[in-house]
């Protein structure tokens, strides 16, 4: 019998030493802990923040359980929840989208960080992003 990835895990879990699983983990199982909470953050103040129209409940799950499992979960809760087929391929794609720019982000990062030129880039794009906020905010006279 094949079982999938999460099911396997589960059942070596649960047949396994509880106690020992703990153990060896050690602070990668807080780690993750902490990324799980604040992925689940996240994702209600996107819900919250975002018109995601009538399948928002939906896509918080969905993308909660793709941030902190990875794309089989994002499929296991895509079904789970009965989202919409065309509003599932939508959501993937789009968090493939993001995924690349991100990882492309962070990719760059370092490089704008550590140089003169890097360092006043970022102070510019601060000050554009508060200054545009502030604007909304408060509207000049």
């Amino acid at each position: 019998m094949v079982l999938s990835g999460a099911a396997g895990n589960s059942i070596a879990v649960v047949k396994g030493h509880l106690k020992r699983v703990i153990s060896e983990t050690g602070g990668m199982l807080i780690a993750f802990f902490f990324g799980a909470i604040g992925t689940t953050v996240g994702a209600l103040l996107g819900y919250f923040l975002l018109p995601l129209g009538e399948h928002a409940p939906k896509l918080a799950g969905v993308f909660s359980a793709t941030y902190i499992g990875g794309s089989m979960n994002m499929a296991a809760v895509s079904q789970s929840v009965s989202l919409d087929p065309a509003v599932a391929v939508a959501s993937v794609a789009a968090d493939n989208v993001v995924g690349v720019v991100y990882l492309a982000f962070l990719a760059l990062v370092p490089s704008m960080v550590f140089s003169d030129g890097g360092l006043r880039f970022l102070k510019f794009l601060a000050e554009k992003i508060l200054l545009r906020k502030l604007r909304r905010i408060i509207p000049p006279n």
